[in-house]
């Protein structure tokens, strides 16, 4: 009968040098741990054979929150009776005076229409009353529908609308139907089709016709009501002509609001939105983080005219920040920023 018999061997390992384990004379040589040499880089560590550890680092290395005690020669040493410790103190730039007595939105403002029965040219409407709305709007989003007008045309005849100019808007959508209350959307035009004068002929068909300013609709709508989401809230924000802030190297974004008003006699109310650039040096866009809708005046517990919110920024190319509301009798908002 065979018996197998298990021996385990303890093995210990002791890195005390260069030399063998054993070769006591020799163990005050130090072992180095290389790392990467280069500027602001750890370059090894060393272990000293009092049993502490000297991190070797480039020349220029800065380390937030130093480790105690530091050499003469720069070097981090760290030891049983001091370890390795790190203190984080914060350091904000210099405050940014972004923007000054801002008293409106930076966004495409609603416009108001008119609209008439245009017996000369032909068109396939019937001769009942028709709701009509214009809604602006950018890359952004609508600006919100026109308040609506209503035109009762000749039969088998078309209607006129005259459409101001809406400032920053790219496009407009054009609603008509015999629903008075939520017409439906008929087309969209470009800035020079309106400036110019167009006739739409069919759903979603823009050709010539009308007169400088006006729109000639010879069919009804029927795509979405005026109504549905898309109109129902102004979300074309106007991002040009605001300098930006530059967040690279930076990690937070703290921004103060300044509010003031002439007086009480009408409701108060601000919102702002942070919008930001990626890297992407080529992109002239601005994507929306999260809008801020502020409480002043008593709107809530601890919430006084003079604010303060953070925003993540992680090192992205630009910030700016936009007012997305602001109403009230002599309402202004001042915004500067600091970065961290």
């Amino acid at each position: 009968m065979k018996e197998t018999v298990k021996v385990v061997l303890e093995i210990a390992t002791n890195i005390q040098g260069k030399n063998p384990v054993g070769v006591t004379a020799a163990n005050t040589n130090p072992v180095t741990i290389g790392g990467i040499d280069g500027d602001n880089k750890v370059k090894g560590l060393v272990l000293n054979s009092d049993g502490s550890v000297t991190a070797k680092l480039a020349a220029g290395t800065a380390i937030v929150g130093k480790f105690i005690p530091i050499d003469a020669d720069g070097d981090e040493k760290f030891t049983p009776a001091n370890p390795a410790s790190v203190q984080l103190t914060g350091s904000r730039g210099s405050v940014i005076a972004h923007r000054t007595a801002i008293t409106t939105a930076d966004k495409v403002p609603v416009i108001t229409i008119t609209a008439a029965d245009q017996p000369a040219t032909a068109g396939s409407l019937t001769a009942v009353a028709h709701g009509i709305g214009v809604a602006p709007g950018n890359s952004y989003g609508s600006a919100g529908v026109s308040a609506l007008v209503t035109v009762t045309p000749t039969a088998d005849k078309s209607i006129d609308v005259t459409i101001p100019q809406a400032t920053n808007a790219e496009y407009y959508d054009i609603l008509l139907s015999t629903s008075t209350t939520a017409p439906l959307w008929v087309a969209r035009i470009t800035e020079t089709q309106r400036a110019a004068g167009c006739a739409i002929t069919a759903v979603g068909t823009v050709s010539e016709g009308g007169s400088a300013g006006v729109v000639n609709v010879q069919v009804v709508g029927t795509g979405i009501a005026s109504t549905t989401a898309p109109f129902v809230a102004n979300n074309a924000y106007v991002a040009s002509g605001i300098t930006a802030i530059s967040c690279a190297g930076k990690t937070k974004a703290y921004i103060y609001l300044d509010f003031t008003i002439t007086d009480l006699r009408s409701a108060l109310a601000i919102e702002i939105n942070p919008f930001m650039q990626n890297n992407d040096s080529a992109s002239t866009l601005w994507f929306q983080t999260e809008a801020q809708s502020v409480a002043i005046m008593g709107g809530a517990t601890g919430q006084p005219n003079r604010q303060v919110f953070v925003v993540d920024v992680n090192s992205a190319r630009n910030l700016i920040v936009l007012v997305g509301a602001i109403s009230g009798q002599g309402a202004s908002v001042s915004i500067t920023v600091e970065l961290f």
